[in-house]
């Protein structure tokens, strides 16, 4: 068999020839990956660096003033909650339309509430890149701990949001984090605190109420079928109740402006107090004041709620049918309830 023998000239022009022929040309060859992946935003104190590992935010308290309230001062309803944050996003991702204030919710439990009820902020503002909410604390939050929930986002990215940011609005600490689409959940200290921020620091983490803004106003009433019903005369404190009459106690709140029947949220202690001998002609006589009067528990309709008041209305008895709570009959009195006046007391129910 004859050998062929090409030299390195002539096999480059005949691999030459090969590569472009037209009956052999190959196709580009190439790959592709999946969409290429940023980092997931964050939210940062306004006083720090960019932090693109840690969130955090601020809170600040202002009371009905609006001035923030001082270390340790107590919170109370009718105070508005300001936090506060920045976007922080390694890949330069950012929030134009303020998304992420939009997932600001703040959480509470409401009187007689077993699960915390998660409310929306009342309203957003924006200075220099610093996002700040705001939500004002209602009546209803009295004597529970309150929490706030963010979720970061940014208008793109891949990812455009992060985990939700979490925690109790006065604890000390790092907030927690937990998925998306949780908010609604109980929240639980365990995992959570203010966000490393700027915080108040009250004494206690539960809400006081604002005793300026409930009122408390007695009314002539009839009883009918185990329901109070209230008559449009109210007693002010110059007014005369009279034997022989029931008297019936509502309790007002003012939010926003508003008068808000809440008498449901209480239970209603009566006493007689004040006595004076010169109003039944025993002058210099003196008798101690008769604290928790035995009253009637009554259904009641306020502006929410169709319950049962404890004690909400009281009937003045003839001179020796004044009794205690703990059905003792008081002894000892010039004229029964004649010479005292007569004081209703709210108590708020657990």
């Amino acid at each position: 068999m004859n050998k062929i023998i090409l030299k390195k000239v002539a096999l480059g022009l005949f691999l030459a020839g090969y590569s472009i022929s037209g009956a052999y040309a190959a196709d580009t060859v190439s790959t592709k990956t999946d969409y290429i992946l940023g980092h997931a935003p964050l939210v940062n104190s306004a006083n720090i660096q960019p932090d693109f590992t840690n969130n955090s935010i601020d809170i600040k308290v202002l009371n009905t003033s609006g001035n923030p309230i001082a270390a340790g001062e107590t919170v109370k309803n009718g105070y508005t909650i300001q936090l506060s944050y920045k976007i922080a996003d390694q890949d330069g991702d950012t929030d134009p339309n303020l998304q992420t204030a939009k997932t600001v919710r703040f959480a509470y439990k409401d009187k007689g509430a077993s699960n915390y009820k998660w409310v929306e902020a009342d309203s957003t503002s924006e200075a220099n890149g610093v996002v700040t909410v705001s939500w004002t604390i209602p009546a209803a939050a009295i004597g529970s701990r309150i929490y706030y929930g963010v979720i970061p986002n940014t208008k793109y990215g891949n990812p455009k949001s992060n985990l939700q940011v979490y925690g109790n609005v006065f604890n000390s600490g790092m907030p927690g984090t937990r998925p998306e689409g949780e908010g609604g959940m109980n929240p639980t200290d365990e995992n959570t605190g203010t966000g490393g921020g700027d915080t108040p620091t009250p004494p206690i983490d539960i809400i006081e109420p604002d005793t300026n803004a409930f009122a408390i106003t007695i009314y002539e009433a009839t009883i009918s079928g185990g329901a109070v019903t209230m008559s449009g005369n109210s007693l002010s404190a110059s007014s005369h109740p009279e034997v022989g009459k029931t008297y019936a106690a509502k309790v007002t709140l003012d939010e926003n402006n508003v008068t808000k029947d809440i008498t449901t949220q209480f239970a209603i202690q009566w006493s007689l107090v004040d006595f004076n001998g010169d109003a039944i002609n025993a002058t210099n006589s003196t008798s101690a004041d008769v604290a928790d009067l035995k009253a009637t528990s009554a259904t009641y309709q306020d502006a929410t709620r169709n319950e049962t008041v404890t004690n909400i209305a009281y009937t003045i008895p003839v001179n020796n049918q004044v009794m205690t709570a703990n059905n003792a009959t008081v002894t000892g009195l010039y004229a029964g309830a004649q010479g005292f006046k007569l004081k209703a007391e709210a108590i708020q129910r657990p």
